[in-house]
């Protein structure tokens, strides 16, 4: 598969490491491996030898499944776990391997000498196109710096090629133990839902939005039934669970530090964002099923990344995420395409707040309508072209001025009227530009947005009321007052909050 270019194609650019599909900051994957061998070396998990250890929820055991007592001793208790929480049965056995650290690096992660011509002037193209749209600088391996936030970053993954979950780790420490439960979330839902099928499908489609924003259900599912289970252990054993996640982030901080905030934040993004959807459609069911509203969403599930970025317009405003049919951009004389599809509305996001402030890349990219890139190589230098439709001419002008600021200090870059749309191109530029500060939080906006929007909701917010009271506090508030809990928790805040409320009707 030849990853599309918005989050989907951005996200696993380095086709080079397509093959091992997307792989979470910190987390965890599903990874559909032809290349993976058919057997593993025999790991302490698939012996009985051992204590079993037992998670120690305080719930009540699942029914009996059809595979009860067939799985490891160590294993066991996470698929009661897992099965209980997310209210679903294993139809078979699955081979669970733990490996040791240095190996497992070694399956996730690839040396540049294994590379095919093929992959390696992909790599090239990949590369270069991510320097036109401002993510990373000339200075980064774009190849090197993916391969190491894979190595120190990977936990675990479940493979649908061969049906197998390989763990990072021989031990069952705490956070061993979640990586588990969240692994084995996957392999259930391939069983119930044929999630590798599925997402291999989508992926081949050619905007590439549908796979993006299906992956995300699927990261988000097994993220929540992870912090299902850690919120139901023992106050002593979440402390020992959250001190062994404290190591495992300062080790990652440590090796990851030169590794551009981008790159973790285009990979762990599908987690956070799927795991929000979830809960603001738990907050939206009538009776508060998580697994009801999960269910519903495999069912029918989002296509686009707008849907992710602002879940509202799958879960309740359908007529805000209509998408508006758009062309792809024609290429000119001496122009060779690489590749077309979707840029999408979580990609206009990443790139905008490169060089412009998160509030104002944000609301330039809530107006997105549609649109339709060509990735394309002109005199041995990689570009991309994409034409633009907003939901109104307002929100088109709106993303016409925040262009017209990004492409300011770059001369390899232009944005222009098309039509009732814009037309934008960029190309890799001869100097860099660098991105403004405080990368690292341009996800946190978006999701503190949805994050406030599932508890109005919660507490039985209508839909007027609650998207007037949401966009106003968002408005209002300083990007401070909204992330940095002492200040959100400031009299001055709740006295802004509370006329916001009082405007908004409430």
């Amino acid at each position: 598969m030849r990853p599309q270019l918005g989050v989907a194609r951005l996200v696993a650019a380095l086709a080079l490491v397509v093959t091992l599909g997307v792989v979470a900051l910190l987390t965890y994957a599903v990874l559909p491996r032809a290349d993976d061998p058919a057997t593993d070396e025999p790991g302490p998990s698939e012996a009985a030898s051992g204590p079993a250890a037992t998670p120690t929820d305080g719930s009540t055991s699942a029914p009996p499944s059809p595979t009860a007592g067939d799985w490891p001793r160590r294993v066991q208790p996470f698929v009661d776990v897992v099965e209980r929480e997310r209210g679903l049965q294993f139809t078979e056995t699955v081979p669970v391997v733990f490996l040791a650290p240095e190996t497992f690096r070694a399956k996730v992660t690839r040396d540049q000498g294994d590379l095919t011509a093929e992959e390696r002037d992909e790599v090239r193209q990949d590369t270069a196109l991510f320097r036109a749209l401002g993510l990373i600088g000339s200075d980064v391996d774009l190849f090197d710096e993916v391969q190491e936030l894979r190595g120190v970053g990977t936990l675990g993954y479940y493979s649908s090629d061969d049906g197998r979950i390989r763990i990072r780790g021989t031990d069952l420490t705490p956070a061993v133990r979640a990586t588990l439960v969240h692994e084995l979330t996957h392999a259930l839902q391939d069983q119930r839902f044929e999630i590798g099928e599925t997402s291999e499908r989508l992926g081949k489609q050619e905007s590439g939005s549908a796979g993006s924003a299906y992956d995300a259900l699927v990261e988000g599912d097994a993220s929540r039934v992870e912090t299902a289970y850690v919120q139901g252990l023992p106050q002593e054993e979440q402390d020992a669970w959250a001190d062994d996640k404290a190591e495992e982030t300062e080790t990652f901080e440590e090796r990851s530090r030169d590794i551009p905030p981008v790159l973790s934040t285009l990979v762990g993004a599908p987690y956070v964002q799927g795991e929000q959807l979830l809960q603001m459609a738990t907050a939206l069911s009538p009776v508060g099923d998580a697994n009801a509203a999960a269910d519903a969403l495999f069912a029918d599930p989002p296509t686009t990344e707008e849907q992710l970025l602002d879940p509202w317009t799958l879960l309740v405003d359908e007529d805000a995420g209509a998408v508006v049919d758009t062309p792809t951009p024609r290429l000119g004389a001496g122009e060779e395409e690489l590749d077309s599809g979707t840029f999408g509305a979580f990609g206009w996001y990443l790139v905008l707040a490169q060089r412009l402030d998160p509030r104002t890349a944000l609301e330039a990219t809530d107006g997105w309508g549609g649109d339709a890139y060509v990735a394309y190589e002109e005199r041995g230098r990689s570009c991309v072209r994409v034409a633009y439709r907003g939901d109104t001419p307002g929100d088109v002008d709106q993303l016409a001025d925040a262009l017209a600021t990004w492409v300011a200090p770059s001369p390899a870059a232009r944005v222009e009227r098309d039509g009732d749309g814009l037309l934008f191109s960029a190309c890799e530029p001869d100097t860099d530009v660098p991105a403004i500060e405080g990368q690292e939080l341009i996800l946190q906006l978006p999701l503190t947005r949805t994050a406030i929007t599932t508890q109005v909701l919660g507490q039985g917010g209508e839909p007027d009321f609650t998207r007037c009271y949401v966009e106003q506090v968002v408005d209002v508030l300083t990007l401070e007052q909204l992330l940095d809990p002492e200040q959100g928790g400031s009299a001055e805040v709740a006295t802004l909050v509370q006329e916001v409320a009082e405007r908004c009707g409430g």
